[in-house]
C-alpha cells in the first residue's frame, strides 16, 4: 500500500495535493500484486510461519527474509513482501512517505547475484562466456586497481576447473577472482550502466550513502567517485525490488519495462490514472546472446523449482565483515522463467551475521535464500499457469557466441583436438575397408558446484 500511493503521488493527476488527498479522494485504486502469488510470496518469506521451507524455519527472531516478483515485459509487480508487519520496516525497497521522508531498510549487498550484470555487460562487448580466465585457489593481487598482496581477492568457493575456469564456470560457482578481473577489463563504469539500463535505479556506495543512478552520469559522477571495481562482485547495496526488476529484463530478452505497483485509479466510475506499459530501454543484445546468458544460469541448481519450468537462477553470499569472512549477514537468490522473475534476500535486522539451527555460520545463498526462491516459483507458477502453452517452459539452445580470447582471457587448459596424419589406404579388400574418416570427439567440460560467495571487502 505505501508503494502504492508513494507510485500515485509522483504522477498526474496526484502530485502536488495536500496529505491526504488521495486516501481521502474516494479513488479506487487497483495493483498490479497477484492475490495467488501474493498468498504464494508469504508462505515462503514470512519464515515465522509453519508454511515458510523448513530450512528457514525456527532460526533467531533477528532473521528476516524479502523477496518481491515481477512479470517480465511490463514491470508489474505481482508480489511483495518486505516484512510481516505491514506497517513496519521495509526490507524489500524503499519508499518517499506522506512527508517525503525516504522510508524503508531494502538495500544489501548483492555479492554474486550481481554478476549476471558482469555476464552481459561482456556479451554486449563480444565476450564469449566460454573464455577461460585465471581463478587460483589462492587470492590474488590487484595492485593496478586498487587491491593490493595487503588487501587481495580471494576465491571463498571452489570448483573443478580450477585454477583455470570459463567465465560460464565461473559464474556457476561463484569464483570472486576471475570477476574481479573481467569488471577491470570491462569497464567498472560500462557494468554500472548495464545494471542501471536493466533496473537498478538505486545503489549505495562505499559511505552507505544512496546514489540515485538514473539522474548520474556514471562515469565519472558514479565511477570511480563512489564505486570501484567491487562492484563487479557485489560489494554494494541495491535493493530486491531494483534486483527483481534486473531478472525481468534478463528474462524478457534483454528488455526492461519499469517496476510498479499501481494498474488502475478510478473516480466515480471514470478512469483518472493507468499504468504505463512498454519496454523503456533494450540492453542490446542478441537473441543468441540471450540464449548464453540463460544457458549458463540454468546450471545453478538453486533455482531449480520444477522439473517442466525452466530456470534461470544465481545464488549470492556477502560476508558480515573483513574479520571474519566465515561469516556472512546477506545471502540471495534471483532468478527467473520466460513468465516470472523473482528476487529473495535472507538476512538480519541488526545487520549482524546469520547463524542457523542447522549449519552454524554456514548459510548462504543455495541453503537458505534458496528454498524460499523454490517454493514461491512453484506455488506461484503453479496457481497463475496451471496449463502453460510449451513455448514457455524452455530457454532456447545456447548459441556460443563472442570471442573466446578477450583482453584479460588466457589460453583454454585443454588443447584444441588435432586429429592425426592419415595412414596409407592400402585399398579396399575383403578384410580391409577404406577409412571412412576420423570421429570428432567431445572434449568434457566440468562445471564446479554453485555454493557460497561471499566476498571481501576492500
Amino acid at each position: 500500500m505505501q508503494h502504492a500511493l508513494a507510485e500515485l503521488r509522483a504522477q498526474d493527476p496526484f502530485k502536488g495535493h495536500p496529505k491526504g488527498y488521495i486516501e481521502n479522494g474516494g479513488f479506487q485504486i487497483v495493483t498490479t500484486v497477484d492475490k495467488r502469488a501474493e498468498a504464494a510470496a508469504i508462505n515462503a518469506a514470512d519464515i515465522t510461519q509453519k508454511n515458510a521451507p523448513d530450512a528457514d524455519q525456527g532460526q533467531d527472531k533477528d532473521w528476516q527474509a524479502a523477496m518481491v516478483s515481477i512479470q517480465p515485459g511490463t514491470g508489474r509487480v505481482l508480489a511483495y513482501f518486505g516484512g510481516a508487519n505491514g506497517a513496519g520496516s521495509d526490507y524489500a525497497g524503499w519508499y518517499y512517505d506522506e512527508d517525503g521522508v525516504p522510508t524503508g531498510y531494502g538495500s544489501h549487498p548483492a555479492g554474486s547475484t550481481f554478476k549476471v550484470y558482469d555476464l552481459v555487460t561482456a556479451l554486449k562487448q563480444g565476450v564469449s562466456l566460454q573464455s577461460y580466465w585465471d581463478a587460483p585457489r589462492t587470492p590474488k593481487a590487484f595492485p593496478g586497481a586498487g587491491r593490493g598482496p595487503e588487501n587481495p581477492i580471494r576465491n571463498a568457493s571452489t570448483a573443478k576447473c580450477q585454477p583455470t575456469c570459463t567465465l560460464s564456470e565461473s559464474a556457476v560457482a561463484s569464483l570472486n577472482i576471475p570477476f574481479f578481473d573481467l569488471t577491470i577489463h570491462l569497464g567498472a563504469a560500462n557494468v554500472l550502466e548495464t545494471a542501471r539500463d536493466a533496473g537498478i535505479d538505486y545503489m549505495w556506495d562505499g559511505n552507505n550513502k544512496r546514489q540515485d543512478l538514473t539522474k548520474a552520469n556514471i562515469h565519472p559522477d558514479m565511477v570511480p567517485e563512489h564505486f570501484g571495481n567491487e562492484l563487479g562482485i557485489g560489494q554494494y547495496g541495491i535493493t530486491v525490488v531494483d534486483h527483481a526488476n534486473g531478472m525481468a529484463t534478463m528474462a524478457a530478452g534483454g528488455k526492461r519495462a519499469n517496476a510498479h505497483f499501481v494498474m488502475t485509479v478510478k473516480q466515480k466510475g471514470n478512469t483518472v490514472y493507468s499504468e504505463k506499459l512498454g519496454i523503456v530501454k533494450d540492453l542490446g543484445l542478441t537473441p543468441q546472446q540471450i540464449a548464453d546468458l540463460d544457458a549458463t544460469l540454468v546450471k545453478v541448481s538453486a533455482g531449480h523449482f520444477s522439473d517442466t519450468w525452466q530456470t534461470a537462477a544465481k545464488t549470492g553470499t556477502w560476508e558480515w565483515r573483513a574479520a571474519d569472512p566465515d561469516k556472512n549477514s546477506h545471502v540471495w537468490t534471483t532468478g527467473y522463467t520466460k513468465v516470472m522473475a523473482t528476487a529473495v534476500w535472507v538476512g538480519t535486522k541488526s545487520g549482524k551475521a546469520l547463524h542457523s539451527r542447522q549449519a552454524g555460520y554456514g548459510v548462504y545463498g543455495n541453503n537458505f535464500a534458496g528454498p524460499i526462491f523454490k517454493q514461491y516459483m512453484r506455488d506461484a507458477t503453479s496457481a497463475l499457469f496451471p496449463h502453460p502453452d510449451a513455448s514457455l517452459l524452455h530457454f532456447d539452445a545456447p548459441a556460443n557466441t563472442g570471442n573466446l580470447m578477450p583482453d584479460g582471457a588466457i589460453a583454454s587448459p585443454t588443447p584444441s583436438f588435432v586429429p592425426p596424419p592419415p595412414t596409407p589406404d592400402p585399398g579396399p579388400s575383403p578384410t580391409n575397408n577404406p577409412p571412412t574418416g576420423l570421429p570428432t570427439p567431445t572434449l568434457p567440460t566440468s562445471i564446479g558446484p554453485g555454493r557460497r560467495t561471499p566476498s571481501p571487502k576492500p
